[in-house]
């Protein structure tokens, strides 16, 4: 425990000292004066920041673990209600740590043998692997003082604690055993979600991260705030993220201009990320858009019918709905999940009239695509986990599958965007400083 107080000290003077560069260095609307000495400060936070945790990595699942069977034992009138969901989120941090540490140490096996510590190139790689750390380590400098507080409930509670007979081990994050019952190690438990409509929304990073660092967008939000703001190189679009419970989470809007009008696109937050970035990939396309301009197309052949009543069509499994509503003042496309003609929309997601249609069929195209997705517990909605209308399989996957998956979608899009009709993205990669408290 002492350690982890250590830890969680020393992670609160790291973001004190950054907090403080970032208000001294950046402009209005959070904008950094000096984009390369922005990032190289940012880069020893993600680096202190790992070096702090490193006090109780090995032994966090452990501390996980303890939390979790003095939570159960404490007499209800004790417990904070958050605690739960706290240990929750520190279990999945956590799972992604390991496995981000399990990819560096390929990524260090693999590099030549000129690259030491101290040259640029190990020096590098390690830089990327401390700043894919960060937002995970962060989720442990704000919610790891729930393992402490509980720890203090635990030994002041009425009667002595004695923790219960029989409790089974500590799930661990790899599931496929040796003969002799020894977890296979370097796996993480995934599950391959169909039909994606109502699979959740799944990572944010799967849009924002390639935006940034494969089409050059750059990024203006508050670190204090739990909101994204991305726009593009010629800072025409603007896209919001921000969580909101009673709205929409994803906004993106155009400015027009050069022949085009201004036309708005919003996201609810269980829209799946694989049809929200298939619009933003075909947003950022660097070649003129030459393909499909019918957004119904691609759900007739996937087999979506005509709807019942008015217009659209609606998914074989009759939980999904696209529509194109067009009123005296109303020119729209809307695609609405809902579970149950008697539920609420499970998302929904809004084109203004003037979207470019291949974009609106980018993402339908995405929506009906039958591949499954893959997907973590803690990102999938509880109804989703046991609904009779979803396939799930679970699989023990590699970590290093699993860490690579974002790093080779930004490859793929940059090398498309440092082809011969589309200019470079910045060089360098300066890791985001966001927190979302």
């Amino acid at each position: 425990m002492e350690q982890l107080r250590l830890f969680l000290s020393e992670s609160k003077r790291i973001l004190a000292d950054w907090d403080a560069y970032s208000d001294q260095h950046s402009g209005p609307g959070g904008w950094p004066l000096d984009e390369h000495a922005y990032g190289r400060r940012a880069s020893r936070r993600d680096a202190d920041t790992w070096r702090a945790f490193n006090r109780i990595r090995t032994a966090a699942r452990h501390l996980l673990h303890t939390a979790e069977t003095q939570l159960s034992a404490l007499p209800p009138t004790t417990v904070q209600p958050r605690w739960a969901w706290q240990l929750a989120a520190l279990s999945d941090a956590l799972d992604h740590l390991e496995a981000l540490h399990a990819r560096w140490l390929e990524t260090r096996t693999s590099l030549p043998a000129e690259a030491r510590p101290g040259t640029d190139t190990y020096g590098l790689a390690l830089a990327e692997h401390h700043a894919d750390a960060w937002s995970y380590l962060d989720t442990w400098a704000i919610h790891a003082q729930a393992i402490l507080d509980i720890h203090t409930a635990a030994q002041q509670a009425p009667r002595p604690w004695r923790p219960p007979r029989r409790r089974p081990p500590p799930r661990q994050p790899t599931g496929p055993r040796r003969r002799g019952g020894n977890p296979v190690p370097g796996t993480v438990p995934v599950d391959f979600v169909a039909p994606r409509h109502l699979a959740g929304g799944g990572d944010p990073t799967w849009v924002t991260v390639p935006l940034h660092r494969a089409c050059g967008w750059s990024h203006g939000h508050d670190p204090l705030t739990p909101r994204v703001l991305l726009s593009s190189p010629d800072q025409k679009t603007l896209l919001r993220l921000e969580p909101d419970p009673e709205g929409r989470w994803w906004e993106i809007r155009h400015t027009g201009g050069a022949g085009h009008k201004p036309w708005l696109a919003t996201f609810d937050g269980h829209t799946p990320v694989e049809a929200i970035a298939a619009f933003t990939d075909a947003l950022t396309a660097p070649s003129a858009a030459t393909g499909e301009t019918d957004p119904y197309e691609p759900l007739r052949q996937t087999g979506w019918e005509p709807a019942g009543r008015g217009d659209g069509l609606v998914s074989p499994d009759g939980t999904a709905h696209v529509e194109h509503l067009v009123e005296e003042t109303t020119d729209c496309w809307f695609a609405t999940t809902r579970p149950g003609t008697d539920h609420a929309p499970h998302w929904q997601a809004y084109f203004h009239g003037d979207t470019p249609l291949h974009l609106v069929t980018a993402f339908s195209r995405a929506l009906c695509d039958e591949t499954p997705v893959m997907r973590r517990n803690p990102l999938m909605r509880a109804s989703a986990r046991t609904s009779p209308l979803i396939t799930r399989q679970p699989r023990e996957v590699p970590a290093a599958e699993v860490a690579f998956a974002l790093e080779n979608r930004v490859r793929q899009l940059t090398a498309q965007h440092t082809g011969p009709h589309a200019p470079a993205p910045p060089h360098h990669r300066r890791p985001t400083n966001r927190r979302t408290r």
